[in-house]
């Protein structure tokens, strides 16, 4: 009974040291490091050492084991180190032998840290102690950097002269990282896409991203009307193929009226496309509607870059050839008629549209039909205010021909030359 409850014992204690390792206790930078004692402590003044004894220096504590050849490589480094900072800086290897067992296994590791001592003539301090290593969670190669204060500044596996250098004066080196037990639980799937819901780091630990999905029926969020950068990602949601295309290569939503492009830039791509079926659109089914969101590091921000960045996100994906062209598009011009017709008897279902300019006039009109592709042109040459109500259906378009026609304008149609984004097939995809 009593070996029963002394095998429980051994197991229960064993349990726990297992879930003590399992937690995060290991030391944590900008921290003062744990008062922790080192045991059989060779070629120092005494057997036993603790940190507080060497206050007032800079620490290294170098961990190894006998199987680490770039650890035992370092050695050197770490002696020439010493002797440059010697008023300074303490090194403190820290060799694993098996001592947190009832007995030392340390007939390889000491033989061979005597050989290296000696053929490169060392003078570092060693502890032989690897209850240190399960104290604090420590894999070889591993050196932390405490300051003359008791506060851990570094966790790496490789400090330089330079390095020290700056750490004295007050700056903050980069080094390389290394990890204590279990601090770095980050795992990766090779089967799902890298840096998503946490495979293989943080979500936001990448440099550029882009993703391109349908719009489903489910989805949230319209961001079609304007090119709009916010911070490091722009976002365009629920967009249409060629407003996509609009979007990627003349920087602009909707194009309305009085914005600097229009007129200058057609409202909508040229399809000259044998299969114009991917550009079709049924806004209530949400088919042929597309969401598209781009992240980008902050020096890439500009509107062009992130408007090249999208190009190339197309053709990627579509294939399509695309030029840029300069071409004759029809276009409806706003004109001073000679003389005005006699005013009719309207019905009554005709809503009076009052305007003080010319400008304003056609803001109305545009705000009706600008999504209809139409572009309108002002060239009456009328500066001055007005006092005008066209008396219309201002859906019907050419019942707002005979309204503005009644107060001696009219619009004809015309051609002007604009930027017109050209979609083609690409004869490479074919």
């Amino acid at each position: 009974m009593k070996k029963i409850l002394l095998s429980l014992l051994f197991l229960f204690i064993s349990y726990i040291g297992a879930m003590a390792q399992g937690k995060e206790n290991w030391p944590k930078i900008g921290k003062i490091f744990p008062s922790i004692k080192f045991n059989d402590v060779q070629y120092h003044p005494s057997k036993q050492l603790t940190l507080t004894d060497l206050r007032g220096k800079w620490i290294i504590l170098d961990f190894w084991n006998f199987f680490c050849k770039s650890c035992v490589e370092e050695f050197p480094k770490l002696d020439s180190l010493q002797k440059h900072f010697a008023k300074d800086v303490k090194v403190l290897l820290v060799g694993y032998t098996g001592s947190q067992y009832s007995t030392h296994d340390d007939k390889h590791i000491q033989p061979l840290f005597e050989r290296v001592r000696k053929k490169n003539q060392l003078s570092l301090s060693i502890a032989y102690d690897s209850v240190v290593f399960h104290q604090l969670q420590v894999y070889s190669p591993l050196k932390l950097i405490i300051d003359p204060k008791g506060v851990l500044r570094a966790v790496t596996y490789r400090i330089t002269d330079a390095d020290m250098r700056s750490f004295i004066a007050g700056k903050e080196p980069r080094l390389p990282k290394a990890w204590f037990r279990n601090e770095n639980k980050v795992t990766y799937d090779p089967d799902l896409p890298f840096l998503l819901n946490g495979n293989g780091g943080n979500d936001k630990d990448f440099l550029y991203r882009s993703v391109l999905a349908e719009f489903k029926d489910y989805m949230n969020g319209n961001n079609q009307y304007e090119f709009n950068i916010k911070g490091n990602q722009m976002q365009v949601l629920g967009a249409s193929l060629a407003a996509l295309y609009r979007f990627a290569y003349t920087g602009a939503g909707t194009i309305h009226y009085g914005d600097p492009l229009y007129g200058r830039v057609a409202m909508m791509p040229i399809l000259e496309l044998k299969n114009q079926a991917p550009f079709e659109v049924d806004i209530d089914l949400r088919t042929g509607m597309y969401a598209y969101g781009i992240s980008f590091p902050p020096d890439k921000s500009s509107k062009v870059q992130v408007m090249r960045m999208m190009q190339q996100d197309l053709q990627k994906y579509f294939g399509y050839k695309v030029e840029v062209e300069n071409r004759k598009m029809a276009i409806w011009k706003l004109v001073v008629i000679s003389k005005a017709p006699p005013a009719l008897k309207l019905p009554e279902d005709v809503a009076n549209y009052p305007f003080d300019s010319v400008r304003s006039m056609l803001y109305g009109i545009t705000s009706t039909y600008g999504n209809d592709r139409y572009v309108f042109v002002d060239e009456t040459n009328s500066k001055g205010k007005l006092d005008i109500i066209l008396k219309c259906k201002m859906d019907d378009f050419q019942d707002v021909r005979r309204a503005l026609r009644e107060n001696g304008f009219d619009l004809v149609q015309g051609e002007k030359e604009m930027q017109v984004v050209v979609i083609k097939d690409n004869p490479d995809e074919n």
